[in-house]
């Protein structure tokens, strides 16, 4: 089976700067989240991990472990009522302290100073951003953050799309302003929201087995690719196991046609009150009946040849001459 789009995007085989990552109340990204920073081998990346939604120690559980991110936190800054000591040195290397005016400017000078191969730049969420400011200022840090981007240089941005915008109007929102920035954007959803035929319950929220990712994707190109993909934990390696979703729906129709054609068939002349089965004298007879057809198809003589002369009268001065006009 080949691999999707986004599998070859989580492992830095095709090339995403800017990757927005919505998610819901219904199934949240976090497991999609961690795959997207495990997915470039340790040795060769360093993590800037932005706290803005979440203290540092809440928002290092998106960060898969023996990673150690820089830390630069601007939720100290948005909560300032939020004033519990944070426990980070045991998983960072660095921690910065920043504003929201300010964070750019911080993530330009930690992204410059980087001797990495491959550098990710990972916020854990732009709503309270969103919230507490007007769009502009999170359309501009998203744009200067996408002048970062780079073929080594990838920023994950995350948000909320059913948290409302209290500065949005609706000829601008955050939704469509993230998806004209950005090179993939990604919709996690709940995969009942995606089958058909099933209803979405609140006790299904934030299923771990997996969830369905609308992805759209710009490539270099500049086509646009847009897929379907199901991911689901693998129980042995914890990793993320991508799937094209019409490709597991078709595995489902295929299982259940294999089940349909392995049942017994069912004689449909029993149970009748009349019989319309042949005997064996009856259909040895009835092979042995020569149809019309069969005769027009033997051979007896060699093939020949008809011939209608034209008439002799044909007048080549006036070949129209036939035609009552």
């Amino acid at each position: 089976m080949p691999s999707t789009n986004l599998e070859r995007i989580v492992a830095w085989k095709e090339p995403s700067s800017l990757i927005v990552v919505e998610d819901s109340t219904k199934q949240a990204s976090a497991q999609l989240l961690r795959e997207l920073v495990a997915g470039a081998p340790k040795e060769l990346q360093s993590l800037v991990l932005c706290c803005i939604e979440n203290s540092p120690q809440r928002a290092l559980r998106l960060v898969p472990p023996g990673i150690s991110p820089v830390v630069v936190n601007v939720h100290s800054s948005v909560y300032a009522w939020d004033t519990t000591p944070e426990q980070t040195a045991d998983r960072a290397q660095r921690a910065h302290e920043s504003t929201v005016d300010g964070l750019a400017d911080c993530i330009e000078e930690i992204v410059g100073a980087e001797s990495s191969q491959k550098i990710t730049v990972l916020l854990d969420s732009l709503n309270s951003l969103i919230l507490g400011h007007p769009l502009s200022k999170a359309a501009d840090l998203v744009k200067r953050l996408s002048n970062l981007s780079s073929d080594v240089v990838r920023i994950i941005v995350p948000f909320h799309g059913d948290i409302p915008s209290l500065h949005s109007a609706p000829a601008m929102t955050i939704d469509a302003i993230l998806a004209h920035l950005c090179t993939t954007y990604i919709n996690v959803r709940h995969s009942k929201d995606v089958a058909r035929g099933e209803d979405f319950v609140s006790l299904d929220a934030q299923s771990p087995a997996g969830a369905v990712c609308d992805v759209i994707h710009k490539k270099k190109s500049g086509r646009v690719a847009r897929e379907l993909v199901y991911f689901e934990v693998s129980q042995s390696t914890g990793r993320l196991i991508f799937t094209v979703f019409d490709d597991m729906k078709g595995m489902e129709e295929g299982v259940q046609q294999l089940k349909v054609s392995t049942a017994p068939a069912k004689d449909p002349t029993a149970n009748l009150s009349f019989n319309l089965r042949l005997t064996e004298e009856q259909k040895s007879a009835r092979s042995e009946v020569v149809l019309p057809y069969m005769k027009a198809q033997e051979v007896t003589s060699e093939p020949t040849i008809y011939y209608e002369p034209d008439d002799d009268d044909y007048d080549e001065e006036d070949p129209d001459d036939d035609l009552d006009i």
